[in-house]
């Protein structure tokens, strides 16, 4: 990495991180090479206990079995006290029971419910790190503020000296790891009221988080039980920088980063650990889901639905991606490693569908069919962050921990000092009146995800044709689908706005502690993000969902 293209010029490299193969190993030591086998058994059946009531029982039990890691640590076990080969081996017994009972009335009415605990998907992906970071089977090496190093060549790049910024990479598994699992209950009422066969159903869902993962770092500690930040900040957070990072940075528009000034976060963390993660359960997270909906099924010529579902949805780490490292940077904390379920960011709060169909055979009896879904929803959850790393605690050679500080709302002028003085200080609290969702927590870190980008709107339209086929009891039909059909109208209709992959908005920079008050210093500019049009809707796909697109389908019916 390079300050700017005069120092790519004359080769003077401001960042260089390598990993290079153990004495005497090779690049094939690096990858993880595991096995996983898992034993499933699963036994369920239902009773009919009179002619009302039917019951169901089961119960599942998975067994995994994970290959032996093999390259035990001893220097991990000596600063924190595990042992990074461990692996998970516990079995998971999932027992679930269900019941409907039909009640005797005029017309069809019945309540239905279960409860069970059900395994989540098996972290095979974040355990790969076990046998991948094992501090033994490769070295990284960090270089900085050098000439003579750089070459575009990487078959094979340089290697530092033995020594030269060379630390070890650990990921490991708590001792008692078990695999995720959630209980989940439900209880439901269907009734069909007297008009028309329309159908009244109200549902409550309730699922609580028996065992969730979630990523603490280690490397931020010298040793077990050891120090491991250097300060508390005025909101009460552990700050991890060395004493540069506490003074104030110089300039009216400036922040405090790693490298500069002298500037260094993980101040405690011994010299040869690089990124120590450890994996670990937490029962803390839950979900309550309410619907209620009326639905006239498709009768004749005419069929339509109206629901509404409220959401409420907490968990301590998304675990959205791949990378431990990037699951501990992506969690939003008040404090590094906490164990705090925040509100979800895929929780959306409030939703409403509804739908109308129109059927009718205008030759013999193939249809002609349109439809017209609706689904208006409230905003993504989003998070107010700082634009650089407040606590100290990020890894400076992946960027984990860069984007997930909260944001300490300041109770007033004078609560804490900006890099640009009254000036600054009057044009952050004007945009801070301005903002009142924000405003409400003066004195306070602002919870992550608890606040929402605006309502959203979205039609589909479905048009379809049914034709003869080649023989009489054939038939084909021929089907339009117009995605986001809103937009096709009017570009600015079935728009998504929100915050991206990461939903956050940066406020502001951390500048530095005042050394007479201790008061956090703030640069503000005014710049602070704002939403964007989004063209995915669940972090990994749909792309294109704030356009309209467009479908046809062929199918033969026999």
């Amino acid at each position: 990495m390079f300050n700017n293209l005069s120092d790519f010029a004359a080769g003077r490299v401001n960042q260089y991180v390598v990993r290079a193969p153990r004495a005497g190993g090779s690049y094939d030591d690096i990858p993880a090479k595991y096995t996983l086998k898992n034993t499933g058994l699963f036994i369920q059946d239902s009773w009919a206990i009179n002619s009302n009531l039917t019951v169901q029982a089961g119960v599942r039990v998975d067994m995994p079995d994970f290959g032996t890691q093999k390259l035990y640590n001893p220097r991990i076990m000596e600063l924190y006290g595990y042992d990074n080969t461990q692996l998970p081996d516990s079995k998971l017994v999932q027992p679930r029971f269900g019941f409907n009972y039909t009640f005797d009335s005029d017309r069809p009415t019945q309540l239905r419910g279960g409860v069970g605990l059900f395994g989540g998907a098996a972290p095979n992906v974040w355990l790969a790190g076990a046998y991948q970071n094992t501090g033994l089977n490769y070295t990284e090496y960090t270089v900085r503020n050098q000439t003579g190093i750089f070459t575009p060549n990487t078959n094979p790049p340089y290697i530092p000296a033995a020594g030269a910024g060379a630390r070890q990479n650990v990921d490991i598994a708590a001792p008692d790891l078990k695999l995720p699992s959630v209980w989940k209950s439900n209880i439901a009422f269907d009734h069909e009221l007297p008009w028309y066969g329309i159908v009244a159903s109200a549902e409550f869902l309730y699922t609580k988080v028996k065992s969730a993962i979630y990523f603490e770092r280690l490397d931020l500690y010298k040793s077990a039980g050891g120090p491991s930040y250097t300060r508390i900040g005025q909101d009460g957070r552990e700050l991890y920088w060395n004493p540069a990072g506490y003074t104030p940075c110089a300039g009216a528009n400036c922040s405090i980063r790693e490298g500069s000034n002298g500037a260094g976060g993980k101040f405690n963390r011994p010299s040869d650990m690089g990124d120590v993660l450890l994996m670990k359960n937490t029962d803390k997270g839950s979900s309550r889901q309410f619907t209620a909906g009326l639905n006239k099924p498709l009768t004749e010529n005419w069929g339509w639905s109206l629901a509404y579902t409220y959401t409420a949805a907490k968990e301590v780490s998304p675990l959205t991606s791949s990378q431990n490292t990037s699951n501990w940077g992506s969690t939003l904390i008040g404090t590094a490693n906490e164990n705090v379920a925040y509100d979800s960011r895929y929780a959306i709060k409030d939703r409403v569908t509804g739908s109308i169909n129109w059927k009718k055979a205008f030759f013999g009896n193939y249809n002609t069919t349109v439809g017209l879904f609706y689904e208006g929803r409230s905003g993504r959850p989003f998070s107010y962050i700082y634009y650089n790393d407040m606590n100290g605690d990020a890894a400076a050679t992946t960027g984990a921990g860069y984007f997930n500080d909260l944001f300490y709302v300041p109770n007033g002028p004078g609560d804490v000092k900006f890099t640009g003085g009254a000036a600054m200080e009057k044009a952050f609290f004007d945009w801070l009146a301005a903002n009142p969702q924000l405003e409400k927590y003066r004195g306070e870190i602002a919870p992550a995800n608890a606040f929402r980008t605006k309502w959203v709107n979205s039609f589909d339209l479905h048009i379809a044709q049914e034709f003869p086929g080649f023989v009489k009891e054939h038939k084909g039909e021929l089907a339009l689908d117009i995605m986001n059909v809103g937009n096709l109208l009017n570009k600015k209709w079935g728009r998504i706005e929100d915050y991206g992959f990461n939903s956050t908005s940066r406020v502001a920079s951390y500048a530095g502690i005042d050394p007479a008050t201790g008061k956090y210093i703030y640069n503000f500019t005014g710049a602070t993000d704002t939403p964007t049009i989004q063209e995915n809707n669940n972090d990994k796909g749909n792309t294109g969902v704030s356009r309209w697109s467009m479908q046809l389908t062929l199918k033969y019916k026999f």
